[in-house]
């Protein structure tokens, strides 16, 4: 838990933050805002690392390294997200996001396929891309619209992977760190439908600090399945 008290003490001061910018004390596009809104994402990922206790020794572990790749994308598109308003930094966000998904998605396997789980995440995610699409703002550039599709299979493909690593007929069975990894999934859904609908739809009540709140824990989540790895001690 201790490793872990750089990243509570960040998203601490991240929100203190962000409420001094809802009270107009502070600008929203300040390089303070940014950095504050990386740093537990850069905690999380330096957690990571420090399960291992050597980078060799992380690259040569499949699930560890993807899930280390996946927090280090995942810190650059949250820069890029601070300036949403702007479409070519907003897509390269969406991009990057995209690529930390993917690396999700492998670093969870395809050890046990479970088709009848794909098909479930395959529809809800044509129903989700469909009721958001439908409701969308007219004016939307065609690019983003398109980039939305491909995104929508990304999150939900990292469900899928990482709910397939659980055995739902008997969760007592099930490994904590496996557990962890499918809450952490969800919640990432959970954060991106509600700042898709958020920006593109409608407005919500407080939806940065539910968005924020359901992100940083969605990637603590996932962080949380890396296990520790025994040192080696030199012979």
């Amino acid at each position: 838990m201790d490793s872990l008290r750089p990243f509570l003490f960040f998203s601490c001061i991240f929100f203190l933050n962000k409420f001094a910018i809802s009270l107009n004390y502070l600008q929203f596009y300040s390089p303070t805002f940014l950095i504050l809104k990386c740093v537990p994402i850069l905690s999380l990922a330096a957690f990571v690392r420090g399960k291992f206790d050597s980078f060799a020794r992380i690259r040569q572990d499949r699930h560890g390294y993807r899930i280390f790749i996946g927090l280090c994308l995942s810190m650059f598109a949250d820069a890029a997200l601070v300036y949403q308003d702007n479409l070519p930094i907003f897509l390269i966000g969406i991009g990057l996001f995209f690529t930390a998904h993917m690396a999700y998605v492998f670093a969870f396997g395809w050890k046990d396929f479970k088709l009848k789980l794909m098909i479930l995440c395959a529809v809800a995610a044509v129903v989700t891309h469909q009721s958001v699409a439908h409701n969308m703002k007219n004016d939307l550039p065609e690019v983003l619209k398109t980039s939305g599709i491909f995104y929508t299979l990304a999150i939900f493909s990292m469900i899928w992977r990482a709910l397939a690593r659980l055995d739902f007929g008997q969760m007592e069975r099930n490994n904590w760190r496996d557990v962890s990894a499918g809450i952490g999934a969800i919640l990432f859904v959970i954060s991106d439908i509600i700042l898709c609908v958020n920006k593109f739809v409608t407005s919500i009540h407080a939806a940065g600090y539910i968005v924020m709140t359901t992100y940083y824990a969605a990637q603590l989540g996932i962080a949380l399945s890396v296990p520790e790895q025994p040192v080696k001690l030199k012979p």
